[in-house]
């Protein structure tokens, strides 16, 4: 950040001057803050005068970074095209299962001969037991 100066504000003496004297010419005010102990120029007197002009004789805020506003972040969008993504996390009520299950799963498939096969079986045993 910078360095905020130390003495008397300039510009503002010069806005003072005009308040008082409106019709005063940049020379004759140079000449009169000089005998205020304050040493300008008639191009400095010429710029603030033409920015006092400029906004009605109401000094402007400089535009600064904005303020933070807070937003909700979204990690993760959402695609629209495609098949939608399978669902890792098991279905309410279904418990999950530990490797060592799923490895004697797919043992069981390959002794039945392939995965359509053994969902046939599961079907015709879930039928015997309802």
């Amino acid at each position: 950040m910078a360095k905020k100066r130390q003495g008397p504000n300039k510009s503002e003496a010069i806005r003072t001057f005009y308040e008082n004297n409106p019709n005063a010419k940049p020379r004759a005010v140079v000449e009169a803050l000089a005998a205020e102990g304050l040493e300008v120029s008639a191009q400095f007197v010429s710029t603030i005068r033409s920015k006092q002009l400029a906004t009605g004789g109401k000094t402007t805020k400089r535009a600064g970074r904005p303020k933070k506003v807070a937003t909700k972040r979204v990690t993760k969008r959402a695609s629209k095209r495609g098949r939608p993504a399978k669902s890792v996390i098991p279905a309410a009520g279904t418990a999950q299962l530990s490797l060592d299950e799923l490895l004697k799963a797919k043992e069981l498939i390959e002794e039945m001969g392939g995965i359509e096969r053994a969902r046939a079986s599961l079907d015709a045993l879930d039928q015997l037991s309802s």
